[in-house]
């Protein structure tokens, strides 16, 4: 087991790996993000040694759990160079005049990065000296301190408590000539963040940056960054969107946001930091200029500290608990900003200052309407389908929640299908269906699609044309992908359809599941619309493989895994004389949004054999390892292609079975399918190969087919009065596809 074998959730990129590792073995690579995770060479000789000094991983606790605490401060000239009250200062001189090292962040030439550096003279304390909002590369120093302790040399370490972690953690035993001293750690971004945000205001090369200048503001945290040539940028933290993104934790790193090291007790001798607020209680400790904070976490620091008084303008033992307000890190994590993933993915394409303003003004280009919400396997998929490719489009994606009939509503539900969208979506507010209308001022479109959201019957139950986007107003596009009447007839009244002809009627672009819906949606709603596959499809099966690896599954021997909706005594006894003939085990899932222990109770199989409360990556982790499938469920079909499976799939009319038949039928899979159970065995089902060298072109021509469709009708303008929407997005899906698509869209078209 190496360090690759530690969750990237909580490492803190400290680099201790790289340092204890005997052959060299690891190093530190960037991510998308910009932050900096172990990677492992094929020098690895297995000792183990990265993953077992891994402090998130194996994180200690051992100082003082109630140190003294004190607001402290040095002189005024010394107060003006410093972030707050001087007292790292002051410390290094202390080690320094006792001829030992000091290790800390420096920027780097360039100004836009920050290093970990060992400076021996008080001439280089400027390098060190103020605070600096972006990860420190730890690079080399933990064995360049390792060296000088080893020397006996005195050596201070000053840096986030994560590394002050990581250096404890990387050295072979403990120093008395090692002091250490931990930040009051908000957060860190990455160095690309600041980059990219520094780029943005001028091309000029930049020639200081100071996080925390006082000249102008006084004690707070200013941003300062001098270009060549004379340009500044010169602002408090309420204007900057660099201190937005950086104190909100929107731009931190993934382990900031569940720290293990701001707590108490603290990981350094010391702990340094603003003591913001100390003057609510003791107006005298705060003149403006800058307060510390100082923990003395062991009785060597209380020791040194005590030596350090003597230099101090002020100084005064107060109750930690004073801290906790206005310097909560302190004591416990900050907590990640549900709106990180988002501002890293749009910093991606966008400026740093687009990105801000849709962060603050919640602004998507798209927005999808569905049921991604349903407590069930395929919606959520499809939903999550829709989303990637949209995505990976390079859009920007806005799920509409559940709407609401009236106010006020109770907390959401919380389900497997709820905690899977938290991880993946930007969610909108619930709003009741009058409140619709409010969501054009935070979508660029609306996207609707796919599943049965345009069946008759669910449109009684809900009693409105929400799935018709009646709340977009006449500015925005509105686009149907692959949605689904449900059934071959459309048995809305005529009253009903004049509404929603007007409706699609508005559209930019229709495109529907089956051909059933191509007909329905000309016939009876007055719209030409376009057969394409289900989002399912669009999504590369890798995307599905990598949720499936998340699951926590152990596995027997070879099974057949039945994923039935509509269970019955019946369906029972035929799984089991399936898996029996087949030799297989059997593993039955049920559908998530009914009664799981009356649906076991209709089967009448063996408690063993049915999963219940199975999360959707539990779900495809089982569908991936499958000997063979046996369904009643559309989207048990659509992954059991994904998936490569051989299948067999049971019809249901009363469910719908256009979109069995519409699939299908293009991969000619017929045979596949029965709507009598016994002639599963009858036709020898089971025994009926699927060839999926001769299935796989098909459905990539279709899947490449209708992402072309869904890419054009995104980027399409936003049609005229009048204009026909299937030829105009046509023409532009043109520019997105394969010559051998190219010849189906001319078929269409004719």
């Amino acid at each position: 087991m190496n360090i690759l074998s530690v969750d990237k959730k909580i490492c803190t990129g400290c680099g201790a790996c790289r340092a204890v590792c005997p052959v060299g073995a690891v190093s530190m690579a960037e991510n998308g993000e910009g932050f900096a995770y172990p990677a492992v060479s094929d020098a690895c000789i297995d000792c183990g040694l990265c993953y077992a000094r891994c402090p998130a991983q194996f994180p200690k606790y051992e100082n003082n759990p109630n140190p003294p605490c004190h607001a402290a401060a040095g002189a005024d000239e010394l107060r003006a160079q410093s972030s707050s009250g001087g007292l790292f200062t002051l410390l290094a001189e202390y080690v320094l005049e006792r001829g030992g090292y000091v290790c800390g962040a420096a920027f780097t030439e360039e100004k836009t990065r920050v290093r970990h550096i060992l400076i021996s003279d008080k001439s280089q304390l400027s390098l060190l000296r103020g605070s600096k909002y972006m990860q420190s590369d730890t690079a080399d120093c933990f064995k360049q301190i390792e060296a000088k302790l080893q020397e006996s040399a005195l050596v201070l370490f000053v840096g986030c408590p994560c590394q002050v972690a990581g250096l404890k953690s990387s050295l072979k035993k403990e120093y008395e000539t090692l002091l250490t001293a931990d930040l009051v750690c908000h957060g860190v971004p990455p160095h690309t963040v600041f980059e990219k945000f520094a780029s943005e205001l001028s091309p000029r090369k930049i020639q200081s940056v100071n996080f925390r200048s006082k000249e102008k503001y006084g004690w707070t945290p200013t941003m300062r960054i001098r270009y060549k040539r004379g340009a500044e940028y010169y602002v408090p933290r309420w204007k900057c969107d660099y201190y937005k993104a950086f104190l909100s934790i929107t731009a931190c790193r993934k382990s900031c946001g569940d720290c293990r090291f701001n707590r108490l007790p603290r990981q350094g001798d010391f702990t340094l930091g603003d003591f913001w607020g100390i003057g609510e209680t003791y107006p005298e400790l705060d003149d403006k200029k800058g307060t510390s904070l100082v923990l003395l976490n062991t009785p060597r620091a209380e020791k040194i500290y005590a030596q350090l008084q003597g230099r101090l303008l002020f100084d005064r033992v107060v109750d930690v608990e004073l801290a906790r307000k206005a310097n909560g890190n302190v004591f416990a994590s900050s907590h990640e900003n549900e709106g990180r993933t988002r501002f890293f993915r749009l910093l991606q394409t966008h400026s740093f200052a687009e990105t801000m303003r849709r962060l603050n003004e919640k602004y998507f280009d798209v927005g999808i309407v569905g049921w991604w919400y349903g407590e069930n396997y395929g919606s959520a998929l499809t939903y999550y389908a829709l989303h990637e490719a949209v995505t990976d489009l390079g859009y920007d994606v806005l799920m509409l929640d559940w709407p609401l009939k009236s106010r006020p509503a109770g907390p959401q539900r919380d389900t497997f299908v709820r905690r899977f969208a938290a991880k993946h979506y930007s969610i909108s507010a619930r709003y009741a269906f009058a409140e619709y209308p409010s969501l054009n001022d935070h979508v660029g479109q609306f996207l609707v699609g796919s599943d049965q959201l345009w069946n008759y019957y669910d449109y009684r139950l809900l009693g409105t044309n929400y799935y018709m986007l009646d709340f977009a107003d006449s500015a925005h596009k509105k686009i149907s992908y692959a949605t689904s009447f449900g059934h071959p007839v459309y048995r809305a009244t005529e009253a009903l359809k004049k509404v929603q002809r007007g409706l699609l009627q508005s559209f930019d672009a229709v495109s529907v599941r089956e051909e059933d819906g191509v007909r329905i949606c000309r016939e009876d709603l007055g719209v030409e619309a376009v057969q394409v596959c289900d989002p399912v499809f669009l999504c590369p099966a890798e995307k599905f493989l990598s949720l499936a690896a998340e699951a926590h599954i152990e596995y027997g021997g070879a099974y057949l895994l039945a994923y039935i909706l509509t269970p019955n005594a019946e369906k029972g006894e035929l799984l089991r004389r399936a898996a029996e003939l087949l030799g297989l085990e059997l593993i039955v899932i049920l559908d998530g949004q009914t009664d799981a222990e009356e649906n076991k109770r209709q089967l009448g199989l063996p408690e063993e054999s049915v999963r219940t409360g199975v999360g959707i990556e539990e779900w495809l982790a089982y569908f991936s390892r499958a000997s063979y499938v046996v369904t009643d469920s559309f989207h048990g079909t659509c992954f059991s292609i994904i998936f490569r499976k051989q299948f067999a799939c049971l019809l249901n009319r009363a469910r719908g079975i256009s979109r069995f038949e519409t699939l299908l039928g293009k991969l000619h899979l017929e045979g596949n399918a029965v709507e009598r159970l016994e002639e599963l065995f009858e036709k020898d089902v089971l025994h009926r190969p699927v060839d999926y060298s001769a299935v796989e072109p098909v459905l990539r021509a279709e899947a490449e087919r209708s992402a072309a469709w869904l890419k054009a009708a995104l980027a399409a303008k936003k049609k005229r009065p009048g204009e026909s929407f299937p030829k105009k997005v046509y023409k532009l899906a043109k520019k997105f596809v394969p010559a051998p698509v190219k010849r189906v869209l001319k078929k269409i078209l004719r």
